[in-house]
């Protein structure tokens, strides 16, 4: 694997599904795996949960992808539907060497997330 997967390829483009439906009844300790402490508070805290970690979960699989798989689950900061701040997990060990923005839409009763990364410092 490329130590500085933007560096070697300018831009990186993900998209990712999620079902708010998977998250009804999820277990605790996948939960605990795939969502910062913060991140949980947070999905928690909304009208409906299952569409809140849906929308996270969708915005961390298109920042893996936007950045080749250099990152392992991001943490996501979604307000008002939408990505506003993606970073590295303080135990991810691979900084990517990317910036990267997420967008998250419904589509049915499905949730769509967009990312685009692109090496850190320059234009997209």
């Amino acid at each position: 694997m490329n130590a500085d997967p933007c560096g070697a390829r300018p831009v990186g483009v993900g998209i990712d599904l999620a079902e708010p439906s998977d998250f009804h009844d999820v277990a605790e300790a996948f939960l605990e795996r795939a969502f910062t402490e913060e991140e949980r508070r947070r999905c928690r805290s909304r009208r409906d949960p299952a569409l809140a970690f849906a929308q996270t979960w969708a915005a961390k699989e298109a920042a893996v992808k936007a950045v080749g798989g250099a990152w392992h689950l991001p943490q996501v900061l979604i307000e008002n539907g939408r990505a506003i701040a993606v970073s590295r997990r303080g135990e991810t060990p691979a900084d990517p060497g990317c910036d990267v923005a997420v967008s998250c839409a419904r589509a049915g009763d499905s949730v769509m997330a967009v990312a685009i990364a692109w090496p850190r410092g320059s234009k997209p």
